[in-house]
C-alpha cells in the first residue's frame, strides 16, 4: 500500500534517535561484495598508546583485485587489548568509528608493554579483517581473549591456517604446529571452566571445507578434504585421552530434557564422538553403538 518502512526510513530514525549522522550507512546497501578491513598497530611504550589504523575498500566483484569504485562506509570497530605476558585484558572493549577511507586512532594508557589487539569484538560489523599476526598470536588470542566472537575467530584463522598449509604442500605427513597443538590442549584442559559447551564445542570445531574453499582458486576438493581429514585426525590421536574424558563427563544424567544446558552438553559430547570415531578403531566404534543403544532422544542417537 505504500506505507511500508524502507531501510533510509529506519537510517534516519535512529539518527534522529542519537543526534548522529548516518548518511554513510546508506553505502552499506548500494554496493555489492563484503567490504575489507586492512588493520596495522604502531606501540608508543613510553608514553602507553597504542595506534591503530584502518584501512577500509570494498573490492569490484567484476575485476579482482580492483577497489576504485568503492564508497566510503560507516564501520563500527570493536577493540580490546590484552597483556602478552599476563593474558588479562588492559583496554577494555572500545568502538572505533571508521568513517574516511583511512583513519589513525589512538589507545591511551595502554599499561603493558608487549600489547596484543583483539579486533571486531561482538562482529561488530559483517566485514572481513585483514592483519598481520603469526600462529603465535592467533593462538595467545584463541587461550585468553575476553571476547567470544574474537576467540572463536582466531582459533579459525589458526586451524585454516594449519589445514591449508598442508592441502597446499600436497603432503601426508601431518606435522602440526606447536602453537596450534597447545591452544587445542588448552582448551581441553580447561574444560570446565566454560559454562556454555556449545562455545566450547564450536571452539573445539575445525573450519568447514566451504570456509576454507573461501580464499582459494582452482579448488581441489578432494585434496582440501583429506587435508582437513588429516589434521582431525592427528588431533584425535594426540589428544584421545582427554577427549575419552570429557565425552564421559558429558553423559546424560536421567531423561532427556530440553534446555539450554543440555543442549549444550550434547553438542560438545557428539563432537566428542566425532573425534573419537574418526580413527575407525573397535574403542570409538563401541563408543558409538552405545550412545545410539542408551539414548533418548534423536540428537544424540543420530
Amino acid at each position: 500500500d505504500g506505507t511500508a518502512v524502507t531501510c533510509d526510513d529506519f537510517r534516519m530514525a535512529m539518527a534522529d534517535a542519537n543526534g548522529k549522522d548516518l548518511s554513510l550507512f546508506e553505502n552499506w546497501y548500494s554496493q555489492p561484495c563484503t567490504p575489507q578491513i586492512d588493520v596495522s598497530t604502531t606501540f608508543d611504550a613510553p608514553n602507553q598508546q597504542l595506534s591503530i589504523t584502518l584501512r577500509q575498500s570494498v573490492p569490484n566483484p567484476h575485476k579482482v583485485g580492483d577497489t576504485s569504485d568503492s564508497r566510503t562506509l560507516h564501520v563500527p570497530v570493536t577493540v580490546g587489548v590484552l597483556d602478552r605476558k599476563s593474558g588479562s585484558e588492559v583496554v577494555p572493549s572500545r568502538v572505533l568509528e571508521l568513517t574516511q577511507p583511512e583513519q589513525t586512532f589512538v589507545l591511551d594508557d595502554v599499561k603493558t608493554d608487549s600489547p596484543v589487539l583483539s579486533v571486531l569484538r561482538e562482529f561488530s560489523a559483517p566485514v572481513r579483517v585483514n592483519i598481520v599476526r603469526d600462529d603465535s598470536e592467533l593462538g595467545f588470542l584463541l587461550a585468553h581473549d575476553t571476547d567470544t566472537f574474537s576467540k572463536w575467530d582466531a582459533g579459525q584463522e589458526l586451524a585454516s591456517r594449519v589445514i591449508l598449509r598442508m592441502y597446499q604442500n600436497r603432503s601426508s605427513d601431518v606435522s602440526l604446529s606447536v602453537d596450534f597443538l597447545e591452544s587445542f590442549e588448552s582448551l581441553l584442559a580447561n574444560h570446565r571452566k566454560f559454562q556454555d559447551k556449545r562455545f566450547l564445542s564450536y571452539l573445539l570445531s575445525m573450519p568447514l571445507e566451504a570456509t576454507l574453499m573461501g580464499s582459494l582458486t582452482n579448488v581441489e576438493i578432494d585434496e582440501l578434504f583429506l587435508a582437513r581429514k588429516s589434521v582431525t585426525e592427528h588431533l584425535a590421536r594426540t589428544f584421545r585421552d582427554r577427549m575419552l574424558q570429557m565425552y564421559l563427563e558429558c553423559e546424560p544424567v536421567g531423561p532427556y530434557v530440553l534446555d539450554a544446558e543440555n543442549v549444550n552438553r550434547r553438542s560438545l559430547r557428539n563432537l566428542l564422538l566425532r573425534y573419537l570415531t574418526c580413527l575407525k578403531d573397535s574403542d570409538g566404534e563401541q563408543l558409538a553403538l552405545n550412545q545410539f543403544q542408551k539414548s533418548d532422544n534423536m540428537t544424540e542417537r543420530y
